[in-house]
């Protein structure tokens, strides 16, 4: 393979961004609505002030090898997301919950009150107090929410690249505190990878419906002369899900 180049997200990558997703991280809960919900998502980062929507690329081929989803401001991020998305985000997972009965009984047990109620608070405010709280808050936590190298690709740094990449745009934003989730060790999570470079367990999360994952935390303060180096060898290809999932 050749050197590996980290860049946003375009809308010409949603396609493949989306199958990928998909294949590499099968059983988080977003999949189950679908291919165009995913596309969408990816969008949604790739298109906010607030977030940041990478992939790893083949320098030659331009061929992408894996990608990241992060926050920068989660807050003024989910309140972008929900009113410049919601609506459409809202039709996909109907249609979804329509055709899978399981899928429609999940979401009523564990998630459409929370996401209706996030929808109604993004529409009721306007974007003259958007403008404010956008120039005056400056948020001290950022959190990775999806990371996923092509399993074709393992080893070969680009988990590394990703990471780092999305730290220095961290940095550069201000941020104090990267977040992120992995399942536990028995369930392949990453923890001890993680562990290894200056991420912190801070407790045991329980999502809505009932999955456990452990959160974990990196302080930007304590990384001397640039993020630390990850081995590739031990980055694994797929490990990170959004805490609310």
């Amino acid at each position: 393979m050749s050197r590996i180049a980290v860049r946003a997200v375009d809308r010409n990558d949603l396609d493949v961004v989306a199958k990928l997703h998909q294949e590499m991280l099968s059983e988080e809960f977003i999949v189950r609505f679908g291919p165009r919900f995913l596309k969408r998502y990816y969008r949604a980062f790739a298109d906010s002030k607030h977030a940041v929507a990478l992939v790893a690329v083949d320098e030659d081929t331009d061929m992408i090898l894996g990608a990241l989803l992060g926050t920068l401001n989660p807050s003024l991020h989910y309140r972008y997301l929900t009113r410049r998305h919601g609506v459409y985000f809202a039709f996909l997972i109907s249609i979804q919950a329509l055709l899978h009965a399981k899928l429609a009984k999940e979401l009523v047990r564990t998630r459409i009150r929370r996401y209706t109620q996030g929808v109604l608070r993004s529409i009721k405010r306007n974007a003259k107090t958007d403008a404010v709280i956008t120039t005056s808050l400056v948020t001290k936590v950022s959190d990775i929410t999806h990371l996923f190298v092509n399993s074709d690709v393992q080893s070969a740094g680009v988990g590394t690249s990703l990471i780092l990449s999305y730290q220095s745009l961290a940095i550069e934003r201000g941020v104090r505190y990267i977040d992120l989730v992995t399942a536990p060790a028995g369930m392949n999570g990453a923890g001890a990878f993680y562990e290894k470079f200056g991420w912190k367990l801070q407790r045991t999360h329980i999502s809505h419906s009932g999955e456990e994952f452990l959160l974990y935390r990196l302080d930007l303060h304590d990384v001397a002369h640039g993020p630390a180096r990850i081995e590739p060898r031990d980055v694994p290809h797929s490990s990170s899900h959004k805490i609310s999932n």
